[in-house]
């Protein structure tokens, strides 16, 4: 679980390969404490909840042992971006996720954090060429979030995914959004999507649903299709 299974990686307490993990997106610091850190990864949006108050919140996660952090800052502007990303990895962030496209422009060191390459589509109706852009950068974990404006559109970009995933063996978040991106997050979680963004109030991102409901859902569609649940060795 996920059907289509990458190499294994680390990132933090957990090993990316056997379960998709919820991801809480968090734009508000009191969100934090919502996180379970046995089960679930934060990601802190800098860009929502400010850069100090992300940079704080990584610092006192990682002074008390808490819960695996992934920073993330959406920007335009390359140097409030690179600067960023330098204090979050000094910070004690596990893994990052950069915009494809200001990738070059963030210092390539980032003191061991996982590196996520992100690409977003938000008008249209899916991925378009965005794998064989994306698959040309170098990281550790691959992201595709997109529009949908028909099943048909996401069952052929979820099959897109699969085939991507197979060849370059890495862990891969396919993130549909629009109207019925609840469902079709749901069948990524148990075909390609290694990890999947969720809310924990407001969402961040069109198409999130609640962590646990996310959660409740994905473990009761593993529980019908006989698939494998929860293993403790997934996390220390």
């Amino acid at each position: 679980m996920p059907l289509v299974q990458c190499s294994p990686l680390r990132l933090g307490r957990f090993t990316l390969r056997e379960r998709c993990i919820p991801v809480i997106s968090i734009g508000r610091e009191e969100d934090i404490a919502k996180v379970d850190p046995s089960r679930q990864i934060a990601e802190l949006r800098a860009d929502l909840m400010g850069v100090e108050r992300a940079i704080g919140a990584l610092e006192r996660l990682a002074a008390g042992g808490g819960a695996t952090a992934i920073f993330t800052f959406r920007s335009r502007d390359a140097a409030a971006a690179s600067a960023a990303y330098s204090r979050a990895t000094d910070a004690g962030a596990a893994c990052v996720d950069i915009d494809a496209a200001l990738l070059g422009s963030v210092s390539s060191d980032l003191g061991g954090a996982r590196v996520i390459v992100s690409m977003h589509m938000f008008e249209g109706d899916g991925i378009g060429n965005s794998l064989d852009e994306i698959g040309s950068i170098p990281a550790d974990i691959y992201k595709v979030a997109a529009n949908y404006n028909t099943r048909m559109a996401f069952y052929r970009d979820l099959s897109m995914c699969a085939w991507f995933k197979r060849e370059v063996k890495k862990p891969m978040i396919f993130a549909p959004m629009g109207q019925e991106a609840q469902d079709f997050r749901l069948m990524s979680a148990l075909v390609v999507s290694d990890l999947m963004y969720c809310s924990a109030g407001a969402p961040t991102a069109p198409g999130q649903t609640g962590c646990q409901e996310f959660g409740e859902y994905l473990s009761s569609l593993e529980t019908a299709a006989g698939l494998r649940q929860w293993s403790d060795d997934m996390i220390e």
